[in-house]
């Protein structure tokens, strides 16, 4: 039942997760530029999980968006666009620069570091990089760039970067936790569908995981079809997200001051790391918030 999970949390969030790095541009050259999702989705629904698992498969994020329903596609960038467009400049450009002194201390200090993580359920070595492998897709992408990231656009940046984004992914994925994506790939081969009801606009799917077979209903939404339960609960949770989105970006706004100063005083911290290698300087900061 896992596997399914990320199908369906897939439809609706893929471009909340990935498609948040995407930026919205006239030039179709710059980085997340609108680009129009041509999935075609199948006309049943135990083939569009099959759809959807292929583009897992293949590390194509844009193909599994490509499914949602236009309107649902809409919903998603509306949100989106709720937060960074209100994204106060000072505020994201004190978060680049803290970003990139985390990034400095990586490249300096990392081999200390990974050597103080011994012993932990996670090869620290590989989570440096990983770290640092991300940040350099940020940058190539120009998303660590304001006006890029206040324009931000799902679509274009899975059609563009989604591939990349979700093959580094996948691969760290792969090198921090090889048990576990082995088990992942052995459940995502194993799946198989079949329908054992169908109406015009609902249906029910059997599928097969591991020899485990679990029913899932689906309904049609704008000739598109996609689990009864996300179709339900969609309005719901889209007015939530909203909601705290708007909250979250007030909050910001009301609390600039007190937001700069703490993230100021962490970037200098973070500073005085890189230059000496000495973690003390974090605690310290730390104990003055405690």
């Amino acid at each position: 039942m896992r596997l399914f999970r990320i199908m369906t949390v897939a439809m609706c969030c893929a471009a909340l997760s990935a498609g948040v790095f995407g930026c919205r541009k006239k030039d179709s050259a710059e980085p997340g530029a609108p680009a129009a999702v041509r999935t075609q989705p199948a006309d049943s629904p135990d083939k569009v999980i099959e759809q959807a698992v292929k583009a897992l498969k293949n590390n194509q994020p844009v193909e599994i968006f490509g499914l949602l329903p236009p309107s649902y596609q809409n919903d998603v960038q509306a949100v989106i666009t709720e937060a960074t467009s209100k994204m106060d400049k000072e505020i994201f450009e004190l978060g680049v620069r803290i970003i990139d002194m985390v990034v400095a201390i990586l490249e300096k200090h990392g081999a200390m570091l990974a050597g103080m993580a011994a012993g932990m359920p996670f090869d620290a070595d590989e989570a440096i990089e990983g770290v640092k492998e991300f940040h350099t897709f940020l940058k190539d992408t120009k998303l660590l760039e304001y006006d890029s990231f206040k324009n931000l656009n799902a679509a274009g940046f899975l059609a563009q970067h989604g591939a990349k984004f979700m093959t580094q992914g996948m691969s760290r994925f792969e090198s921090m936790s090889r048990d576990e994506f082995k088990a992942f790939k052995a459940m995502r081969d194993s799946l198989g569908t079949s329908i054992t009801d169908s109406s015009d606009d609902s249906a029910t799917v059997v599928v097969t995981i591991d020899d485990e077979t679990h029913t899932i209903e689906f309904s049609k939404v704008e000739g598109r079809w996609v689990p009864a339960d996300l179709a339900s609960d969609w309005d719901e949770n889209l007015a939530e997200a909203k909601k705290n989105v708007s909250e979250t970006m007030a909050k910001i706004a009301d609390d600039k001051d007190q937001i700069k100063e703490v993230m100021e005083q962490l970037l200098a911290a973070l500073t005085k790391v890189e230059e000496t290698g000495d973690l003390s300087h974090l605690e310290a900061l730390g104990q003055m918030f405690m």
